[in-house]
């Protein structure tokens, strides 16, 4: 039997600024800007869309092989700044998470 580093994500939309409760044993974080309103996620400003049909800007905060997230006590403020004269805050935010203490059993032949 060979243990493995399994791992899960999830995936949710936000509208609306608040405090986002990072999930236990978080490997990485995505944001993508769906919206035409800049947003910071964890002080980290993350550009709207420049026109209709568009993306917005990105960014990953990728943990290497074993790497959890422990700052901030668990949480991150998503902020939205409408003072460019956007309507539609939103953004998407990716959590990947390990699942502790998951084994593969190999499959018989």
């Amino acid at each position: 039997m060979a243990e493995v580093l399994a791992y899960n994500f999830t995936a949710q939309i936000y509208n609306t600024s608040q405090q986002l409760q990072v999930v236990e044993f978080c490997n990485s974080i995505t944001v993508k800007n769906l919206g035409d309103v800049l947003v910071r996620v964890g002080n980290v400003p993350v550009l709207p869309s420049p026109g209709a049909g568009l993306s917005g800007e990105s960014f990953t905060t990728p943990g290497n092989f074993g790497e959890i997230f422990t700052g901030n006590n668990g949480a991150l403020l998503i902020a939205f700044d409408a003072s460019g004269g956007g309507t539609n805050p939103l953004v998407l935010i990716i959590q990947k998470y390990y699942i502790p203490k998951y084994k593969l059993v190999p499959k018989e032949l």
